[in-house]
C-alpha cells in the first residue's frame, strides 16, 4: 500500500505537525508514505526521511500547469494508491485535479474554519472567489473527507456534506504534568516559582492574534507586577508584537522564546494558557495545553471541540480586556493540585498511538474498495 500525503510547508504549523504526529506513531509495515515537496523542502522532511519516507519535489505551487503536471508524474511514476491531501481552503484544488485524472483513491482533509487572511485586499478577494467555485468543484466528486473538527468540515465541504472527523491527536504521555521539568525550565528563563506565567504557542501571524494576548498580559499585570508573559513561536509578526510590548513598556516581563521543538516543558511552565485566535480549524495547542492540566483561556472563534476538559473558559474578541483578565483570575482562584489529563483525552480518541492506527485502517479500507 503506497500513500502519497500533499500539503505539508517549510514552516512549522498545525497540519505539519498533526501529520508528523500521525505518520512517526503509525506501524509502517506494508505501508510506503511519501510527501510531496516544494523546492524550499518541508518541515519535519529530514525526520520523514528517517522514517522511510519517500520525499518528492515539485516546481513552485503558483507555476499551477506545471504543478499539475509535476504531481501527475510523481504519483504515476511511484505507483501511489491513495493521495491524502491536506487543506486550508478550496482555493487551491490542483492536487485533487491531478489526484482524479491519476485515478487513485483520494483523501481530502479539511485543517480550517476560515480563510487564511492574505497581506493584500485584493489577493484575499481572490482567494475568496476561488475558495466558492473550488468548494462547488468538491461538493460533486465523490472521495474520503476529513476534518479535524466539525467547523472544519462545514467550512470545505459544505453544511450538508458527510465527513469523518479525525480528532489532531498528540503524544498523551509526553504531555502529561512534570514538576520538575517545570521547575527546570523556569529556572533556565529565570522566572520566579512563585510568579505568574501567562503563555501562548502559535507562529507569529494574523490569525493567531498574539497582539491581543500582549494586550491582555498588559492590563494582567497592572496588578500581577512580578507576573510573565511566555510567547513561542516564530512568524511574520513577531518583530512587531516585540515592538508592541515595548510600547506598553512591558517588554522585560514578556519572554520571546522563538521555535521549540520540545514544547510539553513551556506549557509546564506556564499557569495559564491564553489562547485569542481569530480562527482554528480545531486548535490542537489547545489540547495540548489541557493535556498538561493548563487552564485555557480562549477566543470563541476556536472550535468547540477544542475544550475536551472542564480546564475551558470562553471570552469573546470584542469583549473588553477586563472580562479576559477576570477570566485569569478567576481561573487562577480555582486552581487546585496540578495534574495531567492524559486519561481524560485518551478517553475521548485523542491519544496518536491509538489514532494512528485507527488512520491506516482508513488507508486499508480504501485499499479494500479497490478489489
Amino acid at each position: 500500500m503506497k500513500v502519497l500525503i500533499i500539503g505539508l510547508y517549510n514552516k512549522l504549523g498545525g497540519i505539519e505537525k498533526c501529520i508528523y504526529d500521525y505518520v512517526s506513531h503509525m506501524d509502517l509495515n506494508g505501508v510506503s508514505v511519501g510527501f510531496v515537496g516544494s523546492p524550499e523542502h518541508i518541515w519535519f522532511e529530514e525526520e520523514f526521511k528517517r522514517l522511510g519516507c519517500a520525499v518528492h519535489p515539485t516546481c513552485e505551487r503558483k507555476n499551477i500547469i506545471r504543478y499539475f503536471f509535476d504531481l501527475c508524474k510523481i504519483i504515476t511514476e511511484n505507483d501511489y494508491d491513495i493521495v491524502h491531501i491536506n487543506m486550508l481552503s478550496c482555493a487551491n484544488i490542483v492536487p485533487l485535479l491531478a489526484a482524479r485524472k491519476c485515478g487513485v483513491k483520494i483523501i481530502c482533509h479539511s485543517h480550517a474554519s476560515k480563510m487564511p487572511k492574505a497581506t493584500l485586499s485584493l489577493l484575499m478577494l481572490i482567494k475568496n472567489f476561488l475558495h466558492f467555485v473550488g468548494r462547488c468543484f468538491v461538493k460533486k466528486l465523490s472521495f474520503k473527507r476529513f476534518a479535524c473538527s466539525d467547523i472544519a468540515g462545514k467550512f470545505l465541504y459544505g453544511t450538508h456534506s458527510d465527513y469523518i472527523i479525525l480528532t489532531n491527536a498528540l503524544d498523551v504521555v509526553a504531555y502529561s504534568y512534570s514538576v520538575s521539568k517545570r521547575v527546570a525550565l523556569r529556572k533556565t528563563l529565570q522566572i520566579p516559582e512563585k510568579s505568574i506565567v501567562i503563555g501562548y504557542v502559535a507562529r507569529f501571524d494574523y490569525g493567531k492574534n498574539q497582539s491581543f494576548a500582549i494586550k491582555v498580559f498588559s492590563e494582567f499585570k497592572k496588578v500581577h507586577h512580578d507576573s510573565f508573559l511566555l510567547l513561542v513561536g516564530t512568524g511574520s509578526l513577531l518583530e512587531a508584537c516585540k515592538k508592541q510590548a515595548q510600547e506598553l513598556g512591558i517588554e522585560q516581563n514578556v519572554i520571546f522564546c522563538g521555535q521549540q521543538n520540545d514544547i510539553p516543558p513551556y506549557l509546564f511552565a506556564m499557569d495559564i494558557f491564553l489562547f485569542p485566535s481569530r480562527f482554528e480549524g480545531l486548535g490542537i495547542v489547545g489540547i495540548e495545553a489541557q493535556c498538561a492540566g493548563l487552564p485555557v483561556i480562549a477566543s470563541k472563534n476556536i472550535a468547540s471541540e477544542m475544550a475536551q476538559t472542564d480546564l475551558v473558559t470562553w471570552c469573546d474578541l470584542s469583549s473588553p480586556m477586563s472580562e479576559w483578565t477576570s477570566a485569569i483570575e478567576s481561573r487562577l482562584s480555582q486552581i487546585p493540585l496540578r495534574r495531567g489529563y492524559a486519561k481524560e483525552l485518551t478517553l475521548r480518541g485523542f491519544d496518536i498511538s491509538s489514532q494512528a492506527q485507527n488512520l491506516r485502517k482508513i488507508y486499508e479500507s480504501c485499499m479494500e474498495q479497490t478489489k
